[in-house]
């Protein structure tokens, strides 16, 4: 048996380097974009090891995770931001959400974007604590979005706000070249 895959024109010539997993592959969503964002301090074999017994949801005072797809817990950021209270780390009996440095939060503002597309909204930079997401104007008048990788906390407050759901948190690091820009 043969599987092909075919990219839409909008993946073909993009860096194909992070693995998909084959939930992934199902759904039919080669860029990974589709896979949830797991509470901070998450450590990397907790898709392996969580019993999804919901402490760390039942201790969320913000109510950010939920048990999503697998019953695994995952972050809902259409609600507000994390307030990276460790409430969270402190609940799970299990103690994985005790990593050092695995959550590696990433923002990403894409095409629909209000400011991108000439339309005054700054929602989201106004939702920024650290202000690490900044407008800086362009020729022609426009704003464009600018994420500082080494402010960005990738709490997440910069998403609820956003009126056309532009902005997305994903678990992946900015490249050294992504950090290098700011």
């Amino acid at each position: 048996m043969r599987v092909f895959v075919i990219l839409s024109p909008n993946l073909r010539g993009q860096d194909m380097q992070s693995t998909i997993s084959r939930a992934d592959l199902l759904r039919v969503d080669l860029s990974g974009r589709g896979r949830p964002v797991r509470p901070p301090w998450s450590s990397v074999d907790l898709e392996q090891r969580c019993d999804s017994c919901g402490a760390c949801v039942d201790a969320c005072s913000g109510h950010l995770i939920r048990l999503g797809r697998g019953r695994l817990p995952e972050l809902d950021f259409s609600v507000a931001g994390c307030s990276l209270c460790a409430a969270c780390r402190e609940a799970c009996p299990e103690h994985l959400l005790s990593a050092v440095g695995p959550w590696q939060p990433r923002v990403e503002v894409d095409a629909a974007c209000l400011a991108l597309n000439g339309v005054i909204c700054r929602s989201c930079g106004d939702a920024c604590e650290p202000r690490a997401l900044r407008f800086r104007l362009t020729p022609g008048g426009r704003s464009r979005p600018e994420i500082d990788p080494g402010a960005c906390t990738g709490c997440g407050a910069c998403v609820a706000p956003c009126p056309v759901a532009a902005i997305r948190v994903r678990n992946r690091p900015y490249s050294n070249h992504e950090a290098s820009l700011s």
